[in-house]
């Protein structure tokens, strides 16, 4: 059960959540948990963080369009961003495919299921840290990167790069007590699901600053751009460096 009121929002709150524990959540639970996880990206705006941080990788690239894009959404669970990277591709005229990867067997399978109707979209269970380099042009990751500890962010944010050919997109959220407690409100009066009453607020606690994505654009070999958007997100764009492309 979260706590009442927020944490000292000051530093990262360490983990792990319990969605983590992947030996130990499946089944029914992980399902559910994935379904609610949809619900709630989708009615508080999480899918359009994502396109804006892809608009404005393509601006500072110059995507042009009739281009194919290779699209890695990493850490992508049920396949919940799909749907609208694939639209946002259609619209700004881009061949875009899209690759989930997700450690969790089962919510590779989930994501393969939810994504079946999709031919331009694939599911496959990955390590980050294991893909080859230059392997996408893109990769996306939405409250993905909040699940790592202190070094290990930019440690993922670091093999992100790596991976990319073109560029990095994040979707992530903004630490801060008022997005803690909204959500910590919002999850216990409408789920009674012990992951999303426990990890929602955790998620907030764990998430980051703008001071944050100073420190890990000095820390990964990525030209990192990042806005605040609606509603207590970060998108954020990332260009490898000569140094990370070398």
């Amino acid at each position: 059960m979260a706590p009442i009121w927020p944490p000292s929002m000051r530093d990262r709150v360490p983990g792990p959540e319990l969605m983590d524990a992947i030996d130990t959540i499946g089944g029914d639970e992980l399902r559910e948990t994935l379904r609610e996880l949809r619900v709630i990206n989708r009615r508080l705006g999480g899918y359009a963080t994502s396109t804006r941080a892809l608009d404005d990788l393509a601006r500072r690239v110059r995507l042009e369009p009739g281009r194919q894009v290779s699209v890695l959404d990493v850490g992508g669970g049920s396949g919940d961003a799909v749907p609208t990277i694939l639209a946002w591709g259609r619209r700004r005229g881009f061949d875009v495919h899209v690759t989930v990867a997700d450690l969790h067997p089962e919510t590779v399978a989930e994501a393969t299921r939810q994504l079946r109707d999709l031919p331009d979209a694939t599911a496959t269970r990955a390590d980050l840290f294991a893909i080859e380099a230059r392997s996408y042009d893109v990769v996306h990751a939405a409250l993905f990167l909040h699940h790592f500890d202190g070094d290990d962010a930019a440690r993922a944010l670091a093999a992100m790069g790596r991976i990319a050919r073109v560029g990095v997109v994040v979707n992530d959220l903004h630490r801060h007590p008022v997005p803690w407690l909204l959500i910590r409100l919002i999850t216990g009066a409408v789920s009674r699901n012990r992951l999303i009453r426990a990890d929602a607020p955790l998620s907030v606690a764990r998430a980051f600053t703008a001071a944050d994505w100073r420190r890990l654009a000095g820390e990964t070999a990525l030209d990192l751009r990042w806005r605040r958007v609606w509603a207590w997100r970060w998108a954020v764009s990332g260009l490898p460096t000569a140094e990370g492309a070398a």
